[in-house]
């Protein structure tokens, strides 16, 4: 299997990431990995934040500038606070090439919690965060989908294994009918290779496909680790289970093909 595209990478625009985290470097460093096309999604974690949002889609002015063979797509990572309420407005939604929306950040103030914390309520809590996403316009991935590490009290084991997985199959056929991605990191599947080779089988009877991504905040993040292919083998994904997302700017479309 060969991983040709990186869509969860952070620039300087995020607090989180690296100051080399400058947009032409890592596209020059996606390219030394030998990646096809590479996304630069900055956090958008809280709502009416107009200046945090001209930042995010000022990413696209510098995106246009790059004359290289990788594809570089300018978009966000924005939280969901609350099902069915991403924090990102729906203009910058739409005028991003890209956007994932994360449902995991538990850790944030404003993002709604289940009331009752068990690993069982946030199993469930985080299914109705996903089902919601569903009916969202302008979003294309969900990023690192069942990851529950932002919180240190919640064991993640009982949480994975809190999941009914009925109830998951019913929320990936959601977004598969949405043509919604679900993003698979290398690393995560590390974490719980059992689990997410019940999702990635789920995911094949439902019809839902997959993007790739590591969450880089520094350059050698970007690329994939030399297991990273063989993990996804591990859990039974194809490479036709791995594409990008349909609904992509017409513009990225027609720049790549130009290229």
């Amino acid at each position: 299997m060969r991983l040709t595209h990186n869509l969860h990478v952070h620039s300087v625009v995020s607090n989180c990431a690296k100051r080399e985290m400058l947009i032409p470097d890592i596209a020059a460093e996606a390219e030394r990995a030998g990646l096809d096309t590479i996304a630069v999604v900055d956090h958008i974690d809280l709502a009416e934040e107009p200046d945090r949002e001209e930042a995010v889609l000022a990413n696209r002015q510098i995106v246009e500038k790059l004359d290289g063979p990788v594809q570089v797509l300018a978009g966000c990572e924005t939280t969901l606070i609350a099902p069915g309420v991403p924090a990102a407005s729906e203009r910058t939604r739409r005028n991003l090439d890209i956007v994932l929306l994360a449902l995991n950040h538990y850790h944030l103030a404003n993002v709604e919690r289940p009331r009752d914390e068990t690993p069982r309520a946030y199993a469930e809590h985080h299914l109705v965060m996903m089902r919601s996403a569903a009916a969202l316009p302008y979003v294309h991935a969900i990023a690192h989908p069942f990851c529950h590490t932002k919180l240190r009290d919640l064991d993640i084991g009982q949480t994975l294994s809190a999941y009914d997985l009925s109830e998951v199959r019913e929320t990936l056929a959601l977004l598969a009918q949405a043509g919604i991605r679900l993003e698979i990191n290398p690393g995560h599947v590390r974490v719980a290779p059992q689990f997410f080779g019940d999702v990635a089988r789920i995911a094949r009877q439902v019809g839902l496909r997959f993007t790739t991504g590591t969450d880089a905040h520094r350059l050698e993040g970007i690329g994939y680790s030399v297991e990273a292919a063989s993990l996804l083998d591990s859990i039974g994904l194809r490479e036709d289970d791995i594409a990008l997302p349909d609904s992509l700017r017409p513009s990225q479309e027609n720049r790549r093909c130009s290229t």
